[in-house]
């Protein structure tokens, strides 16, 4: 259970049988009934019912949409993967976990989920990927301030610089973590970081030293359940008196690491047979190409409804655009027809001008005229009345008497015309 995320480690760790089945008998559908009820196969061994639970969790979770649940949920079926020790469906689970927590603030989950992802891959042996994932749960450790949590990721980039031959840089990280004090090693990283520091001291020859660390190692140990861990230092210790020639006390403790790794490994034979995980696996894929084919159902539904919104998009922009090229086409008759009509307007200015010009021209030369004719005429007609008032002859009676029909006529005929001027001009009131 070391490697399980604290977060998980939840109450059901004081679980007792009996409560067990009451929780049994409490059944709801939650993602935190179906984690804890994992949590409980775990503490008891069961991985098979631990497995079951995680994945109805995943379900559970996926029914709600609550993408941080579900996270939640293949982490933990991660962890459990992890301690079976398949890795490469560890790293897998990992991996759909982390593209959740991208979606969401980043959180410890996330950051445990990147280191959980970097411890599988310092089992395959792959250093290179196992650091990046180490560097990016640390990033998001500084960025929420867990300090407390960074021991985790210094032991194990400890660890790595030591598988890659950087035993300086790894010593100095091992003995900054075991200079803390016992009561301080929250995550349990002192009795590693010593055993860590007792395989360098065995590497460089210096048995007594490593003797010192691997002891020391040994008693934090007894205060935790990680029977590995104790195991592969009871290993260091007998190796370590077999090269001073000690061949008791290697026999001693190589006995011990014997009977623990016995244990251990009727322990893991017991978690899960081969046949149970397959069918497991089966069921798992099963459900995941249904999930998968369901979102595929979901995504052509969206494509279609994407498709029809696009086709009205078209079809609304191309009536807009129709609109809009009529309505600039319209807009340039417009101002065409307006431009002709501001020319025609200006055009008949003119020509009303010229027009009053040319009126006001006659009226003043038929006004002129009329005067003029007037003048000489009344003396005419003047003439030829007092030449009738003299007693002309009988002959000459008749032509004065034409001659003044004649001047009286014309000068009716001119007052007229000077009449109808003054009428076009205005100067005439009407009674």
């Amino acid at each position: 259970m070391k490697h399980l995320p604290l977060f998980f480690i939840l109450l059901f760790s004081t679980l007792l049988p009996a409560q067990h089945d009451k929780l049994m008998s409490e059944k709801i559908d939650s993602v935190d009934y179906y984690i804890q009820l994992a949590n409980f196969n775990l503490k008891i061994n069961n991985y098979q019912n631990a497995l079951e639970s995680s994945q109805n969790a995943i379900e559970v979770s996926q029914k709600k949409g609550n993408k941080e649940q579900e996270a939640n949920a293949y982490t933990f079926l991660g962890s459990i993967y992890f301690e079976l020790k398949k890795y490469d469906d560890a790293i897998e689970t990992y991996v759909r976990s982390i593209s959740l927590y991208n979606d969401l603030e980043p959180s410890t989950e996330q950051a445990y989920c990147y280191y959980n992802l970097g411890l599988c891959y310092m089992e395959k042996g792959k250093y290179g990927v196992a650091e990046i994932y180490f560097d990016k749960a640390n990033v998001i450790y500084e960025t929420i301030d867990i300090p407390d949590a960074k021991e985790l990721l210094n032991l194990q980039k400890g660890i790595l610089y030591k598988a890659k031959g950087k035993t300086q840089l790894a010593a100095t990280i091992f003995n900054s973590i075991i200079a803390k004090p016992d009561n301080n090693d929250s995550f349990k990283t002192k009795a590693e970081a010593l055993y860590q520091m007792g395989a360098i001291e065995f590497e460089a020859g210096r048995n007594n030293l490593a003797l010192n660390y691997l002891r020391r190692a040994l008693d934090l140990n007894a205060k935790s359940d990680n029977f590995e861990q104790k195991s592969k230092i009871l290993k260091l210790i007998s190796e370590t008196y077999e090269k001073m020639m000690d061949i008791d006390n290697s026999f001693i403790y190589l006995k011990k690491h014997l009977a623990l790794k016995d244990s251990i490994l009727r322990l893991n034979s017991q978690k899960i047979g081969a046949e149970a995980f397959e069918k497991f696996k089966e069921s798992e894929q099963m459900k995941t190409i249904k999930q998968k084919d369901k979102e595929n159902r979901e995504q052509k539904k969206l494509i279609k409804v994407s498709k029809l919104t696009s086709v009205l998009s078209i079809a609304l922009i191309t009536i807009l655009s129709l609109l809009s090229l009529s309505l600039y086409k319209n807009n340039i008759i417009r101002n065409r027809t307006n431009k002709q009509l501001q020319e025609k307007n200006t055009e008949l200015e003119i020509a009303k001008d010229k027009a009053e010009k040319a009126s006001q021209a006659r009226s003043e030369f038929l006004s002129t005229v009329s005067h003029e004719l007037r003048t000489p005429l009344n003396a005419i007609n003047g003439i030829t009345h007092l030449l009738i008032e003299e007693n002309p002859k009988k002959s000459q009676i008749e032509y004065l008497k034409s001659l003044k029909f004649s001047g009286n006529y014309l000068l009716t005929f001119i007052n007229e015309i000077l009449e109808i001027n003054r009428i076009e001009s205005n100067n005439i009131e009407i009674e």
